[in-house]
């Protein structure tokens, strides 16, 4: 598989989920690792529990995109992607449709939000600057992360614990020289000005298009289509390719062996996902 000029063993790629850090000490750091023994890309998440500088050194010469969900401030968003190309990322991969959160009755019901305690919200030196704060150094949260106890410090008083939109998508083309990708499109339309706005490539749900100006740049190599939707085994990866894929990313069953196992957990993942598609 070749995906934006960079030849790969297979099509998958560990898709940008949030906080990992809350399913295994070592966070993000465990999965990038496992990515880089592995050989598979990686693309963190904005909502990391690890620095932008952190991941790229666990994840060492292996290939890695940064997930970008869109500061409100240009500077802040300027320096996020100075970070990103300095620390060696490749690709910048933009969410377009999580302007807001959806329906989560789960943890509304448990009162779960980890961003409540700073976890999963890497602070950005521009950011802290707006705000007269210092960035922390090598920031690594609590675990496990107990948000009963960071509400009982903060109606304490606690001071720490006190302190714990437009796409303009030619700002990014001008600022960031390597490719990108736009992740949650979901009309043929909006996969159209993806391509007018000189963008790389797009994460869609589904690969329904037939003939069109979006196949036609496929074809042409001007144009990337990844799937990123309920992948668990290697039929499901043949299934996306088969469909008009060039990729697919690859998230939950990632995290299941975050959780059991850490680094050895995710590799052991990533290789049962390989090899089930041989067996398909």
């Amino acid at each position: 598989t070749t995906l934006f000029g960079v030849k790969l063993p297979s099509p998958v790629i560990i898709a940008p989920v949030g906080i990992h850090g809350i399913l295994h000490e070592e966070g993000e750091l465990a999965t990038a690792s496992a990515a880089a023994t592995v050989g598979v890309p990686l693309v963190m998440p904005s909502a990391s529990t690890r620095s932008i500088e952190a991941v790229a050194k666990a994840n060492d010469d292996g290939h890695c995109g940064y997930q970008l969900y869109w500061p409100l401030h240009n500077e802040v968003t300027l320096s996020i992607l100075g970070r990103a190309k300095a620390a060696g990322f490749t690709a910048l991969v933009v969410t377009v449709d999580t302007f807001m959160l959806g329906w989560r009755p789960y943890d509304l019901d448990k009162a779960y939000l980890p961003f409540l305690a700073s976890v999963g919200a890497q602070s950005d030196p521009a950011f802290m600057k707006r705000m007269g704060l210092a960035p922390p150094v090598d920031e690594r949260p609590e675990f496990p992360l107990d948000l009963d106890a960071l509400r009982a410090r903060l109606a304490a008083g606690d001071a720490e614990a006190q302190t714990a939109l437009k796409l303009d998508l030619k700002f990014l083309r001008d600022n960031w020289d390597g490719p990108i990708v736009l992740k949650g499109i979901q009309t043929v339309e909006d996969a159209r000005a993806a391509i007018d706005f000189r963008m790389d490539g797009i994460v869609v749900s589904n690969h329904d298009y037939g003939p069109s100006r979006v196949r036609r740049a496929q074809q042409q190599e001007k144009f990337t289509v990844l799937f990123d939707s309920g992948i668990r085994k290697g039929c499901d990866v043949i299934k996306a390719i088969a469909m008009g894929a060039q990729g697919v990313l690859v998230g939950r069953p990632i995290m299941y062996g975050l959780v059991l196992g850490g680094k050895e957990g995710v590799e052991e993942v990533l290789r049962g996902l390989q090899h089930s598609m041989l067996g398909n």
